[in-house]
């Protein structure tokens, strides 16, 4: 399946060691849908360099993001429910705030 051009975001995505081996990280791993969705929201996390004892940092600001279901479509999750389950799981592990 082609993802349609306009929900290519070119924001990378990183993935902290702490994440990738997290209990949390491992509850999900077996649901592709659900990873599809949190490597979304990791994508559309604003982030800013600065300084922080004489080195330059990336941090992460805590600025909301919107991703809305048409998007979600567009990335392959095409059942609403499957959407919200996913949503809804984030939640419950801890990597969502809503």
């Amino acid at each position: 399946m082609e993802i349609p051009s306009t929900y290519k975001i070119k924001n990378k995505i990183w993935i902290e060691p702490d994440l990738f081996y997290s209990e949390a990280f491992r509850s999900i791993s077996k649901s592709g849908s659900t990873i599809v969705t949190l490597m979304r929201c990791l994508q559309k996390r604003k982030w800013e360099n600065t300084k922080v004892g004489g080195k330059k940092v990336t941090i992460y600001t805590e600025d909301g993001f919107v991703f809305p279901y048409a998007e979600a479509a567009g990335l392959g999750i095409c059942k609403k429910t499957q959407y919200w389950k996913n949503i809804l799981k984030l939640v419950e592990v801890g990597f969502l705030d809503m």
